[in-house]
């Protein structure tokens, strides 16, 4: 077994303890995970604020991000991995590639709803949302739309499954 030792902790531990790093000579960090992690969470703790309104500024102002967690809380849904069970679990849902068409066709609806919430100061309840136009059906191109987070929250209360 080929073992390093830890430059923060001065443990030998086995190459398998360290991350990889293909820059590094033997391809591995020269800290050991334990100490890497230890440090991540102390940097963290002392920038919190900091790195909290850094992740503030990507969910808001990265539309790739924003599409690309739309589509990951569609697929959540249909697998059933959302947080909580939802009527579409287990009903089709559009590839990624047919999303990127249906984004790039209902640009203008998003926009508009884009505008609308930055002008708000990004008030949750303005948050651009993809609602089924029909609840009974699945995620695809000629079901959804682009609506604010209020609108279909209350679609789902109006229409309780």
């Amino acid at each position: 077994m080929i073992t390093k030792t830890c430059f923060k902790c001065g443990l030998v531990k086995p190459l398998t303890d360290f991350y990889k790093h293909s820059q590094m000579a033997d391809g591995h960090v020269n800290k050991c995970k334990d100490c890497n992690k230890k440090d991540v969470r102390g940097n963290y703790s002392k920038k919190r604020d900091q790195y909290r309104e850094y992740d503030k500024y990507r969910q808001r102002y990265n539309r790739t991000r924003i599409f690309n967690h739309r589509y990951m809380q569609l697929k959540q849904r249909v697998e059933g991995r959302a947080i909580r069970p939802y009527k579409v679990e287990g009903k089709e849902l559009l590839g990624f590639d047919e999303y990127c068409l249906w984004l790039k066709d209902n640009m203008d609806d998003f926009e508009k709803i884009y505008q609308a919430w930055a002008q708000s100061g990004f008030i949750r309840k303005l948050t651009p949302s993809i609602d089924r136009v029909n609840n009974n059906g699945s995620y695809t191109a000629d079901n959804m739309k682009w609506v604010t987070v209020t609108a279909n929250s209350k679609k789902f209360t109006k229409y309780p499954f």
